[in-house]
């Protein structure tokens, strides 16, 4: 039920942020350890955990036990756990292969700035009657 556009965005976010890597990070960033900016800080786990619980568990759990009720709400709430789903993959991707910092902190903004489309079009669809 995700949309194509979607697909393609994350496609286009692997590469592009592959390519801001390769090519437009400055190399002061790429001296410094950008891992270690997040193995032992607090909020960072506690952001994750937030994440995990709240935005994926419960948004699953939304589609699943509204799904037979309101189908067209629950289908407009699809894209917007596919796109929270592929974030949470490229910011770990981004950590684990040791991107520099900028790139890391590009990726959620990449994405929740593209979240907000599909936010939107979820509130219209869920307060229409």
């Amino acid at each position: 039920m995700a949309d194509l556009q979607d697909a393609v965005f994350f496609a286009f976010s692997i590469i592009y942020t592959a390519v801001l890597e390769k090519n437009c990070v400055v190399c002061i960033f790429k001296t410094v350890k950008a891992a270690g900016f997040f193995v032992n800080c607090v909020w960072w786990k506690m952001y994750v955990i937030f994440r995990a619980v709240i935005a994926i568990f419960l948004l699953l759990l939304y589609i699943v036990f509204e799904g037979h009720k309101y189908t067209t709400k629950v289908s407009s709430a699809v894209p917007h756990l596919f796109l929270f789903c592929t974030q949470v993959f490229m910011e770990g991707m981004t950590i684990t292969w040791n991107f520099s910092l900028p790139i890391q902190l590009f990726v959620p903004i990449f994405y929740n700035s593209r979240g907000l489309f599909t936010i939107d079009h979820w509130l219209v669809a869920d307060f229409t009657f």
